[in-house]
Parts: C-alpha cells; sequence; structure tokens
C-alpha cells in the first residue's frame, strides 16, 4: 500500500489549530454545562410540587411552578450558547480530519450561528421579562448589555456565513451538472 503524500504545512497547521482548538470547545462544553446545572437548582423544588400534587393544592402547586420557572427562564440563554459551542467542537473536529466545506459542516455552521442568535434573543428579551413577572414586578426591561449584543450580531453574521457556503455549494453542484 503506497503511503499517501505528506500534506502542505498550511494545511497540516490547520488540522493541528482545530484539533486543538477542538479540545478548548470540548472544555468549554464541559463549563457551560457544568454552569447550566448549577444554575438550575431546581432539585429544591420537587418535595413542594409532590407535596402539592397529593394534597391537591393548587395554590401551592402554581407557586411552585413560577418558582420553577424562575430557576430556568436565566438558564435558557446559556443551553442555547451551549449548543453553540457543540456546533463549534463538531466543525472543529471535522476540520482536524480534513473535512472543510462539507454540507455537514456548513449546516453546522449555520445551525452554530442560529443558536447564539436565539440565545442572545432570550437573554436581551425574554429573561428579563420573565425574572421581573415570576418575582411579582410587573412591567418590561429588557438586557442590551454589550456582550448580548455581540452575542447576537456574531450569532447572526456566522447564520448568514452558514447559508451562504450553502448557496455556494448549490452552485457549484449546478456548475459541476452544466460541465
Amino acid at each position: 500500500m503506497p503511503a499517501s503524500p505528506a500534506l502542505p504545512k498550511a494545511e497540516t497547521d490547520l488540522r493541528n489549530l482545530a484539533k486543538s482548538t477542538s479540545l478548548l470547545a470540548l472544555v468549554g462544553v464541559v463549563v457551560v454545562f457544568a454552569a447550566l446545572l448549577g444554575a438550575l437548582d431546581a432539585l429544591s423544588l420537587i418535595e413542594p410540587f409532590a407535596r402539592s400534587i397529593s394534597t391537591v393544592d393548587w395554590g401551592l402547586f402554581g407557586t411552585t411552578f413560577v418558582a420553577l420557572i424562575h430557576k430556568i427562564a436565566p438558564v435558557i440563554p446559556a443551553g442555547f450558547y451551549l449548543l453553540a459551542v457543540l456546533g463549534a467542537a463538531g466543525i472543529l473536529d471535522q476540520i482536524g480530519k480534513g473535512e472543510y466545506f462539507s454540507a455537514r459542516n456548513i449546516r453546522a455552521l449555520s445551525d452554530m450561528g442560529g443558536s447564539m442568535t436565539i440565545g442572545a434573543f432570550w437573554a436581551a428579551l425574554l429573561v428579563p421579562a420573565i425574572a421581573d413577572w415570576t418575582s411579582g414586578v410587573y412591567g418590561y426591561r429588557v438586557n442590551f448589555s454589550p456582550e448580548v449584543i455581540v452575542i447576537f450580531i456574531i450569532g447572526a453574521a456566522i447564520a448568514v456565513i452558514g447559508r451562504l457556503f450553502l448557496r455556494a455549494q448549490q452552485l457549484e453542484a449546478a456548475m459541476e451538472e452544466i460541465v
């Protein structure tokens, strides 16, 4: 079996960088997942839920449900960010194997941008309102902090780039049919 030709240095460097960054992305997944578990803290609500159901106490059920929503809502954006980091890890893993512009990577790129955008949307518009509502403060406020805006813009840009690559792939397929 003949040996495979050596890759150019630039491609070898790219693959090594992708592998290293993929490991960092996996560390990021663990960190974000740990933050999700730590922030959730919903286990303390199991007993009140069980008691409300066993005693058919709908008032207790309602207040416990509102408390659960209060604990879960701030974690939802991090869940979308976790999906984005998982997508990035998958793309980097494929790049490390030499798969650059595959349909899988392009779809993952678009999904990753969408997850970041949806997470930022939740963080900016929905989490503050839900937190206020579940705390008994009525009205509406938003969180347009620089971090949320940057995540939203970068996520939207990544989603657009993913769609651009998909369109380029479709044009390439059409050109191959002509030739």
